[in-house]
């Protein structure tokens, strides 16, 4: 649990971790999100390299299930152009209180909407991992490292 303006703070902190143009597409999809009832809650930004090879050896070299297929330099995190984020809802029996919605009914509701707010400032969401957020304006990772300088 969390509180809303903690959870901002933390989002908002994310979210200055990004590339700048794309920092200006997240701030204002997430700022569209609030206007629109909905709670983002961005946990993730900017991944460095060293991140990436020790996420990536989770289930392969480490123990653990698999948490990204992504190897080091394939992540669009890697390169501050994508963000994990969560929908919040309040919590019924805590005030002024606030959890992820993750297996709770109105979740997959929650996450269509904003992937459609998303999808209007220039924001890919990826069908097999829907917390992610990347920058449409790449086809790929590949073409984003011949873009975009590490």
């Amino acid at each position: 649990m969390i509180t809303l303006s903690h959870a901002a703070s933390i989002s908002k902190a994310k979210i200055e971790t990004l590339h700048k143009d794309f920092k200006r597409k997240v701030m204002s999809w997430y700022e569209a999100c609030c206007q629109e009832g909905l709670l983002p809650y961005v946990y993730e930004g900017f991944r460095s390299l060293q991140r990436q090879k020790e996420l990536y050896a989770i289930g392969r070299s480490l123990p653990g299930k698999i948490v990204t297929n992504a190897d080091v330099g394939q992540s669009f995190h890697n390169y501050g152009m994508a963000i994990d984020w969560v929908p919040l809802q309040r919590v019924a029996k805590a005030e002024g209180m606030y959890e992820d919605v993750w297996g709770k009914p109105k979740e997959e509701e929650l996450y269509r909407k904003g992937q459609a707010i998303a999808n209007k400032y220039g924001l890919r969401h990826l069908t097999w991992e829907r917390p992610h957020l990347e920058d449409a304006s790449f086809s790929d990772w590949r073409d984003l490292r011949n873009k975009v300088v590490l």
